[in-house]
């Protein structure tokens, strides 16, 4: 087999791939504290922004375009950028 998506398509849709992913601490903190907050395994924050991800630029690729709005419906106007705690 030559890659991970031969591997996925022989072992099915509900198989596990195990993967090694090099994380910089900035990341695992920020995957930690959404694990607490959120009272949900590592994995699963991980498998959750995957999903989000992958809902996001289906988004996109129709054209539409993602907007944070307060609780006041106006709209917030951050910098792009940061994130994981900052």
């Amino acid at each position: 087999m030559k890659n991970l998506r031969d591997k996925i398509t022989a072992a099915g849709a509900t198989a596990r791939i195990n993967m090694i992913i090099n994380w910089t601490a900035r990341e695992q903190e920020a995957i930690q504290r959404m694990a607490r907050t959120m009272d949900m395994s590592e994995e699963a924050i991980v498998r959750q922004a995957l999903r989000l991800y992958d809902l996001h630029e289906s988004h996109i690729q129709k054209g539409h375009q993602l907007a944070w709005v307060d609780a006041q419906g106006q709209l917030v106007r951050e910098p792009i950028g940061g994130g994981m705690g900052d």
